[in-house]
């Protein structure tokens, strides 16, 4: 069943507890409280899969050069490790697998100067020089990677 065929069913047919109506102290019948939240969570979750897929970035842009971004990625092991996850300091995070849509976000954010914080300066100056095709590949690389 495609992902999109299951949010429509979802929505369409009341669950055992969550579309039951019952009557409320006024007599009316009303919905659960729950449920316009349970569904609105979930159909939520749904569009964010149904947007995002499987892969973390977009196989057919032809900007995305994952061998690029792994040698691009030479700079942050620095402070954020090899692996993504060995952190030389604990103010670092483990970037390892990390969303590429996020990551393309904080680090156009950062080279921009929209972010502010404790690391903001150093990420600022690391990302200044990277276009965004370089940040897209750099994000598609930190998202293949796995944690051990």
């Amino acid at each position: 069943m495609m992902l999109a065929e299951l949010a429509r069913n979802i929505f369409r047919q009341p669950d055992s507890t969550q579309g039951k109506r019952r009557q409320d102290t006024s007599g009316k019948n009303r919905l659960f409280p729950g449920s316009m939240l349970f569904r609105r969570g979930l159909y939520g979750l749904l569009t964010v899969l149904m947007t995002t897929g499987s892969s973390s970035y977009a196989a057919g842009d032809p900007t995305v050069d994952i061998t690029a971004g792994q040698k691009r990625f030479t700079a942050c092991a620095s402070c954020h490790g090899a692996d993504g996850q060995q952190t030389t300091s604990p103010r670092y995070p483990k970037i390892c697998g990390q969303n590429s849509a996020y990551l393309i976000a904080a680090l156009k954010a950062y080279r921009d100067g929209q972010r502010t914080g404790t690391e903001a300066s150093l990420m600022a100056a690391m990302t200044k020089p990277l276009s965004n095709s370089d940040i897209s590949s750099l994000a598609a690389y930190i998202s293949t990677m796995r944690a051990r």
